[in-house]
């Protein structure tokens, strides 16, 4: 029995995959032994089973919720009416458990038969389907059978092959023959009539099956290859899809996530295998034994370790951006994006209109899991009202947002500084080689001002600027500063300036220059 039941467990998981790029591995624990079987189950959980006897109910987070000592060990099906099945290979029973009850239990169907069940999956039909494979001789014939939904009913059909695991699709069967083969599809209903017979390679080793509703999916456990045909085929061979070598050495196991990911377990590889649609193979490394595989209720594969205490989480999926608000002034866009997996660039695509046309530079979020927190200031060129929305990619794909609307005021022209409106007046004479000041005034003044004079250059009358604060109203007269007797040589600078708080001064700069030549004025602001 316990031969029977190891090899049971190493065909049945046949078929397990891993994401095609990059994926972020996430190993659970609390489990008081090995994994086998594992299902998500109508309540929203993971149901596994232990190596050791027990099943652990698990929340998708990882927390272990419910743990039944001595029920059994062997592969998992949700079933009708809120149920969870357990296929007890070595019990030689069934055990089903009310996993929408507010506290679920565990209820015994013994099967009457010399040797346990292996597989057992949901129809979808009101009936659950199961295989009795052969492998001792007190066993009899290898079977398939069904049951009604509440364990009762049931009937069993020979010649329908050692079957080690078996998926419901399209209201049919589908029972690899690890022994004979091939792959045969079963009606449904207690009769299970051989509908289709579909050829495997020799030896091929057939256990684990899968189907994404379009082909059905085959591990071939002793080949290290995968079967996939289509779910309506009626004859001729599979289809087989290798990988490079030495890459998928026992796969036991196989799932396919809600996203349609196609997953086999390599037991023997220690990995995972993503079967992409163009038939060539991503893996992602999970060490142990990798067993079973089911999909989460998160687009997540959930994958049994039949060496180690744990079961792995496998997420590889495109990316989730949520929360995106605009802040209504300052161009600001606050988002969350979780890379589900996966290394993620971000960017912010932005514009005045609801077609935006422009992109901020990308942000790299780091593979992982769980919310990132991030903040975008749009580049300087978006001005006023406008929308934004936010673009994560990854290996995975591309998530998109709505347009959420932003805004930027323009920047506050800077403040009106009324100009002084007084003005400075030179006059001058020659005497021989030099300049004589004749006048020098500053008309116009509306009081409150400061003027300033300064000289620099041979002939100055004095070498410190001269300060005149808060003069008044009216006109100042300068001319007493440069006596008849002064004379500027060439060179000589002159300079008068006006200000005053909270206004533009204005200044004048006279140059004087050569023999009887007219000096040079410059003026501007102070």
């Amino acid at each position: 029995m316990l031969a029977r039941t190891l090899l049971a467990l190493a065909v049945a998981t046949c078929l397990f995959a891993a994401p095609a790029g990059a994926a972020t591995i996430l190993p659970i624990g609390g489990f008081q032994s090995a994994t086998d079987g594992i299902a998500l189950g109508p309540d929203g959980n993971l149901w596994v089973s232990e190596t050791a006897g027990n099943v652990v109910r698990l929340s998708p987070a990882g927390q272990v919720l419910n743990r039944y000592t001595g029920t059994g060990t062997g592969q998992l099906s949700a079933g009708p009416g809120g149920r969870v099945w357990l296929a007890d290979t070595a019990g030689d029973k069934f055990v089903w458990f009310d996993a929408t009850a507010p506290e679920p239990t565990a209820h015994n169907v013994p099967t009457g038969f010399p040797c346990g069940p292996v597989a057992i999956t949901d129809g979808g039909d009101g009936r659950m389907y199961f295989s009795l494979p052969v492998d001792a001789a007190i066993c009899g014939d290898s079977r398939v059978g069904s049951m009604s939904a509440d364990g009762t009913g049931i009937d069993t059909r020979t010649q329908r092959g050692t079957v080690y695991d078996l998926v419901a699709v399209g209201g049919k069967l589908y029972a690899p023959d690890a022994d004979g083969d091939v792959v045969r599809r079963l009606g449904p209903g207690s009769a299970l009539t051989v509908e289709a017979q579909i050829t495997l390679p020799s030896g091929a080793g057939a256990g684990a099956v899968t189907s994404d509703g379009q082909n059905v999916f085959v591990a071939l456990g002793n080949l290290g290859r995968v079967a996939r045909f289509p779910v309506d085929q009626n004859l001729g061979s599979a289809p087989v899809l290798t990988p490079p070598p030495n890459t998928l050495t026992t796969p036991i196991g196989a799932a396919i996530t809600s996203t349609g990911q196609v997953y086999v377990t390599g037991r023997g590889s220690g990995n995972v295998a993503r079967v992409a649609a163009d038939g060539t193979f991503g893996f992602s490394a999970l060490g142990g034994e990798p067993a079973t595989a089911t999909n989460g209720p998160d687009e997540d594969l959930y994958v049994t370790d039949r060496g180690n205490a744990r079961v792995v989480r496998v997420v590889s999926t495109a990316p989730r951006v949520t929360g995106t608000v605009g802040a209504s002034d300052g161009g600001l866009l606050n988002t969350t994006v979780d890379p589900r997996g996966n290394e993620t660039t971000v960017v912010v695509d932005y514009g005045t209109t609801a077609a935006l046309g422009k992109s901020t530079a990308p942000v790299t979020v780091p593979a992982g899991v769980g919310g990132v927190p991030l903040t975008f200031t749009l580049p300087a060129d978006f001005v006023g009202a406008g929308f934004a929305r936010v673009r994560a990619t990854n290996a995975e794909g591309t998530a998109t947002t709505g347009n959420a609307s932003v805004s930027r005021q323009p920047p506050p022209a800077p403040p009106t500084v009324p100009k002084l409106g007084a003005k400075i007046t030179f006059k001058w004479a020659f005497t021989g080689t030099r300049t004589r000041l004749t006048k020098v005034e500053v008309t116009k003044l509306v009081g409150g001002e400061t003027v300033k004079v300064s000289c620099s250059g041979k002939g100055c009358p004095f070498k410190k600027a001269k300060t005149y604060k808060n003069v008044k109203q009216g006109t100042r007269k300068l001319t007493t500063l440069f006596p008849r007797k002064v004379k500027l040589a060439k060179g000589a600078k002159v300079t008068v300036t006006v200000t005053k708080a909270g206004s533009t001064g204005t200044k004048t700069t006279l140059t004087v220059r050569g023999r009887k030549q007219k000096p040079k004025l410059a003026t501007g602001t102070a």
